[in-house]
């Protein structure tokens, strides 16, 4: 069997995968979306679900321990990133585009080291955005909120890794 380009064999062979994996990773992120735009909070017998549109948003803008937390969350992972930009990365640039995907999806989940060793540390000090979203979730019980953190975590996670891998992969291809 020989592949041809516009055959639609391989195409059609991958689309139940391709869709499938997209709903798995879709489905969380929309509906995660959906709750930052209302007043869900957990805590509550039965939640209400007041819509805000953009308030938690306005509520993140506002708030000196989120920007926090997205600063140590984003330091954490281009410190390392600046030191390997200029000598090693050109020479093995296409090892480390997979290592710099996994350590910053890591960079995110730093949830347990920080919880168990500093709690969030002196004056949230050490906080990361997942801990942030964890309190604001499950010890002020404020969903919505912690939703919206997760949200803007993911925002900027993607301008800083997936923006650089897309350019790269499109020079290359070019």
């Amino acid at each position: 069997m020989s592949l041809e380009k516009g055959d639609l064999l391989p195409v059609l062979l991958m689309l139940p995968s391709v869709l499938l994996i997209a709903f798995v990773m879709l489905t969380p992120l929309a509906y995660g979306f959906y709750l930052s735009l209302f007043d869900f909070n957990c805590g509550r017998f039965v939640p209400a679900r007041d819509f805000l549109g953009l308030g938690n948003y306005t509520s993140f803008i506002k708030d000196p321990t989120a920007w926090r937390s997205i600063l140590n969350t984003v330091l954490f992972s281009a410190g390392a990133l600046a030191s390997l930009r200029r000598i090693t990365f050109p020479l093995l640039a296409d090892v480390y585009v997979v290592i710099i995907l996994i350590s910053g999806g890591d960079t995110i989940k730093i949830f347990d080291i920080i919880y168990s060793l500093t709690g969030g540390g002196p004056y949230n000090s050490t906080v990361s955005i997942s801990m942030y979203a964890f309190n604001q979730a499950f010890m002020q019980s404020n969903l919505s909120y912690a939703m919206t953190l997760l949200v803007v975590a993911m925002v900027v996670m993607f301008v800083i890794f997936g923006v650089p891998f897309i350019r790269r992969n499109r020079l290359r291809s070019s």
